[in-house]
């Protein structure tokens, strides 16, 4: 039996899977076995994974269900589930994060702890500096709602298994679900490295856009737009698929649910919550090395809900940015 199990989804990643195992192959001290979880690939991908000797599991698309099958073909105590346009910083990164976990969990007596990695992307466009050093800054502070499948998911098996896998319900969304999960029955942990990875959904779709719709997302998950998600589904594309989106129709979409919920308030505490992805920004803007962060976790984020109230935050939004933006889009 291996000591790790790595995880991947796969759908027509016959440019970038050769570049993930090359990686692995490299990793130092680490005995893993490498479990490709194939959702319907039309490419040379599954021939790819077993030249490279991985497991080969194949089922129905959707990240999440995939997951969950690589990991029911797993029988290694701890699992490491990465995307296939992934990469390790170094050589030993991964038996660091490895031992990192194993210890933890020695000393917590407990296995209830996850973890992740920062990111560094990998990028073609120069543009957009700012913008991604900023995710990349934000993916390594561990604060709920940050954490993404791009950053890795490594676990114990046990956890896992108590986590009930991946949510399968929607076809994205999966890894945010379960990093809530984590928080609630555990304990997230920031591991040591970064993980690199690709910017090639930003670069195809459009980066603002993309994260954008990203926005769009988060929020009408936390607000339970279900509408939303059963319009929206079809604008969030397979990898293999993007191209440069249209931002209005999914914008109309969102606009016209929270509208029917009547769910304004709720989405400016919501918009209140994640100001301090505001100051964050302004930080790295300034170079002022977390102080504005610091700033509004000590005293801003009190001051504002209690003296702001979400009513008045989510009509603000409203007429102040939604409507505006409307306009501006429709042009």
């Amino acid at each position: 039996m291996f000591e790790l199990d790595i995880v991947v989804p796969t759908l027509n990643e016959a440019r970038q899977l050769p570049g993930l195992c090359g990686a692995l192959a490299k990793q130092q001290d680490l005995p893993y076995r490498l479990i490709v979880s194939d959702g319907g690939s039309g490419d040379s991908t599954i021939a790819i994974a077993r030249r490279w000797h991985a497991k080969v599991v194949t089922g129905a698309r959707g990240r999440g269900q995939q997951m969950n099958r690589g990991a029911a073909a797993s029988d290694a105590p701890y699992l490491l589930f990465l995307h296939a346009d992934s990469r390790p910083g170094s050589t030993t990164q991964l038996r660091r994060a490895l031992d990192r976990l194993v210890r933890i969990n020695a000393n917590a007596r407990h296995d209830r702890h996850a973890g992740h990695f920062p990111l560094k992307f990998r990028r073609r466009d120069a543009r957009h500096d700012f913008f991604y050093r900023y995710l990349e800054y934000k993916s390594a502070l561990n604060r709920a709602e940050t954490f993404n499948g791009d950053q890795g998911l490594l676990l114990s098996r046990g956890f896992f298994d108590e986590l009930d896998g991946f949510p399968q319900r929607l076809p994205f969304l999966e890894d945010q679900l379960i990093g809530e999960k984590i928080r609630q029955r555990g304990e997230f942990l920031t591991l040591p490295g970064r993980l690199l990875t690709s910017a090639r959904r930003f670069e195809a779709e459009g980066t603002y856009r993309r994260y954008f719709l990203m926005t769009l997302i988060m929020s009408a998950r936390r607000l339970r737009l279900q509408s939303f998600f059963e319009g929206a589904e079809a604008l969030y594309r397979q990898q293999d698929q993007a191209h440069s989106l249209d931002i209005r129709p999914v914008f109309e979409l969102f606009l016209t649910c929270v509208d029917q919920a009547d769910a304004w308030s709720e989405l400016g505490a919501y918009s209140l919550e994640n100001l301090w992805q505001l100051c964050l920004a302004s930080d790295l803007a300034l170079g002022t090395d977390g102080r504005l962060l610091n700033w509004h976790d000590r005293w801003l984020r009190t001051r504002l809900s209690r003296h702001l109230s979400r009513q008045l935050a989510g009509q603000l939004l409203r007429v102040g940015i939604a409507r505006p933006l409307r306009w501006s889009l429709s042009r």
